[in-house]
């Protein structure tokens, strides 16, 4: 997205990009972001739910089980009118949503195939609310963790697995300590594209035009990126020894997520258009 608004602005605009949590970790950026100490940030869209769950709608389990359909649902009305009323309240445009990798489960115990597999497994989920409502209704034993203790609980058998995306497993060579990987497509990890709202208004029309264009450029760019990238980092775990399965009957595993649709529907009447239309995607 950076180059493409160089290029669109004809190099009149530039953006500084800071990785690796250089700036402050997701919650900082998110805050700096809302307060105008920084313009831009790109982190995930569960951080958001520190402020409001209207984002977490992304994360409903097997509501956005693919890309195509993750990106077509972030581009109806119905997440437009969430972002608009998170931009009314929190200083902040969402110019875009970005994926890190739609989530299947891992672990060292067994294959997964039934429901009746996953009872008692300790997973390591995201620090979140939702997942880990989600991992407790699937009848698992959640344990929160920070990232970077994963590989060593995996090592030592602090946890028997996790839900976790292929590009992950391929970067932090979770594919060494992991026996079994079961492909769910349970819910997507999004990222935000947030731009301080303040700074965003003192743009010209002109210049809102080319981050918008960059932006969604960008979502096309990433939903390919996507598709190449866990293409390899699934081939080269299989290589690794993984054994990876295909969940195929999912019913008893939506159903019993169910209770999660109820209370989200619920919440907020913006939660429950945005879940309707998505359950119309195809």
């Amino acid at each position: 997205m950076n180059a493409a608004v160089e290029e669109y602005s004809d190099g009149r605009i530039k953006i500084d990009f800071y990785e690796t949590r250089q700036l402050g970790n997701s919650e900082e950026l998110l805050e700096q972001v809302m307060n105008g100490t920084i313009q831009f940030c790109l982190t995930g869209s569960s951080t958001m739910s520190i402020y409001t769950p209207l984002l977490e709608v992304l994360q409903l389990p097997f509501l956005l089980n693919s890309y195509e359909k993750e990106f077509a649902a972030a581009r109806t009305p119905e997440f437009e009118a969430i972002t608009k009323a998170i931009e009314e309240k929190f200083n902040i445009k969402i110019l875009g949503v970005y994926e890190y990798g739609i989530r299947h489960l891992a672990n060292n115990r067994n294959p997964i195939n039934t429901l009746e597999d996953l009872q008692g497994l300790k997973v390591r989920v995201v620090p979140s609310n939702l997942i880990l409502d989600t991992m407790n209704l699937l009848g698992t034993n959640p344990t929160p963790m920070a990232y970077g203790e994963v590989y060593a609980a995996l090592q030592n058998n602090v946890i028997d697995g996790l839900e976790i995306n292929w590009t992950s497993i391929y970067s932090e060579k979770f594919y060494e300590q992991l026996q079994y990987t079961s492909e769910i497509s349970l819910f997507p990890f999004p990222a935000i594209y947030a731009v301080n709202l303040d700074f965003w208004n003192s743009l010209s029309a002109e210049d809102q035009e080319i981050f918008l264009r960059a932006a969604d450029e960008a979502m096309d760019e990433n939903l390919k990126i996507m598709q190449e990238i866990e293409t390899k980092a699934r081939e080269h775990a299989l290589a690794n020894g993984v054994e990876v399965n295909r969940i195929e009957d999912l019913e008893s595993f939506v159903n019993a997520v169910q209770p999660l649709y109820d209370k989200y529907t619920t919440m907020d009447p913006l939660m429950k258009a945005f879940v309707d239309k998505a359950l119309e995607l195809e």
